[in-house]
């Protein structure tokens, strides 16, 4: 992947995208597939409680304010 200043945008373009398009739709496919592993395993582990009362530690941290503030901010 290649970038340039342009001085028009005031901003780095990046180049060529056309070649690296199926890298990133790749990388995009993983970071669902990774996303849905993740919440399966919290929906497991609300259901159990898991070692240590992890499960509700870890739904504990997903319910809260802060965590939605930090998924919306990382959205945008």
């Amino acid at each position: 992947m290649r970038s340039a200043w342009d001085p028009l945008l005031q901003d780095c373009i990046v180049l060529n995208t056309e070649e690296i398009k199926h890298n990133i739709i790749l990388i995009l496919i993983t970071d669902i597939v990774l996303l849905l592993m993740v919440l399966i395993g919290l929906l497991r582990l609300h259901d159990s409680g898991g070692s240590f009362a992890l499960g509700r530690l870890l739904w504990k941290q997903v319910e809260s304010e802060r965590f939605l503030f930090t998924v919306i901010l990382s959205i945008y």
